[in-house]
């Protein structure tokens, strides 16, 4: 059974990650009217920058993750707040088009982009915006729920985690899985298994991502898991979150599905390879901090210092090398040589039978 689990192809980090400016949105559409599409993010990020000036002047409050800093704020706001309307548009559209920016122009594009994303992150990506610019039922559903400015009600928790299980059932619940696989196994990176896992069972190689990517989509939906209190500190499913799952078939049956096929993945792929990810892993972070204690001007490093710090014999080292070569080679710039500055008269490497003593890694 082929069963197609929504998810969300991209998002940015951190603009994509404070939920809450989702409400700000809509309350922007709510209280304006006949905005054009066109128009939108440039009329809200006027809005943004004078209710965020308000509320960081009124509370002194810290800054928050993704939302763009009181400093920020309040040098865009003193300089635009006294112009004309058609001064203030001008003023924005110099620095975003501005090749060479001043620190005001740097500060201006930095919060209309974050203007922007939360837009984005309203329309395209969670639907509460429709083709017309019009708020959709739930946004109205939304706007409903009362809360503080910044921080999430227990309402607007419950309300984006039905959203985003709607939106990014696959990736959303998946990230979970393996975060528990994570703290059981006691695994630093579950990045690359989470690609594997969704490649294997889900065929998704559309957002041609390497893994710095999947990383930083990652890094969002984490802190989505964290601020609606989706785990546990054993990263347990919490019981609102087992229910808000078991109260909707297709969440149901879209667990059902996704947990089904993690189970198939753990026995028949992670037992197998988890003695690799496990020296991968040990393995490009002695590269790395060899790397930074290495005078090569090239950036090698010896394998041969790889080996002893992984305490390995030569023929387990070898052999783990060359596994490793054939199954990172197509995700990253793996360079091999046999060339050395000064005599080295230890044995060689054999990487598909060819010697050699150094190696060089772009892509960790």
């Amino acid at each position: 059974m082929n069963v197609k689990i929504p998810f969300i192809i991209s998002l940015h980090r951190p603009l994509s990650q404070p939920l809450k400016a989702v409400k700000w949105v809509c309350q922007f559409i709510n209280h304006s009217r006949n905005i054009k599409p066109s128009q939108t993010n440039l009329e809200f990020y006027l809005y943004l920058v004078t209710e965020l000036y308000k509320k960081y002047k009124a509370n002194d409050l810290q800054d928050y993750n993704g939302i763009p800093s009181k400093f920020a704020i309040h040098e865009v706001y003193l300089a635009i707040y006294s112009l004309k309307k058609e001064e203030k548009i001008l003023m924005i559209q110099n620095a975003i088009s501005q090749a060479e920016k001043t620190a005001l122009q740097k500060q201006i594009f930095s919060t209309y982009k974050a203007a922007s994303y939360f837009v984005n992150m309203t329309k395209d990506k969670l639907g509460l915006i429709d083709a017309n610019n019009e708020l959709t039922e739930d946004a109205y559903k939304l706007l409903m729920l009362k809360s503080s400015f910044f921080k999430l009600s227990k309402g607007e928790k419950e309300f984006f985690k039905v959203k985003l299980l709607e939106k990014d059932f696959l990736m959303l619940v998946s990230l979970c899985l393996f975060q528990r696989l994570a703290h059981v196994k006691k695994i630093k990176n579950i990045v690359e298994i989470h690609y594997d896992f969704l490649d294997k069972y889900y065929g998704i190689r559309n957002f041609h991502f390497v893994s710095e990517s999947l990383s930083n989509y990652n890094t969002v939906r984490t802190y989505w898991i964290s601020s609606l209190n989706l785990l546990n500190k054993n990263y347990i499913p919490s019981p609102s979150f087992k229910k808000t799952i078991q109260s909707n078939s297709q969440f149901e049956d879209w667990y059902n599905v996704l947990n089904n096929r993690f189970e198939q993945y753990l026995d028949l792929t992670f037992k197998k390879n988890s003695s690799f990810l496990i020296r991968k892993e040990r393995f490009e972070s002695n590269y790395k901090f060899l790397l930074s204690k290495s005078l090569d001007e090239l950036g090698f490093v010896n394998i041969h210092d790889l080996r002893e710090a992984m305490k390995m014999s030569m023929p387990n080292f070898e052999a783990f090398l060359n596994e490793y070569y054939e199954t990172e080679k197509s995700k990253k710039h793996i360079f091999l040589s046999n060339i050395v500055s000064s005599i080295d008269r230890r044995k060689r490497f054999k990487v598909r039978s060819t010697p050699v003593i150094k190696i060089r890694i772009k892509g960790i």
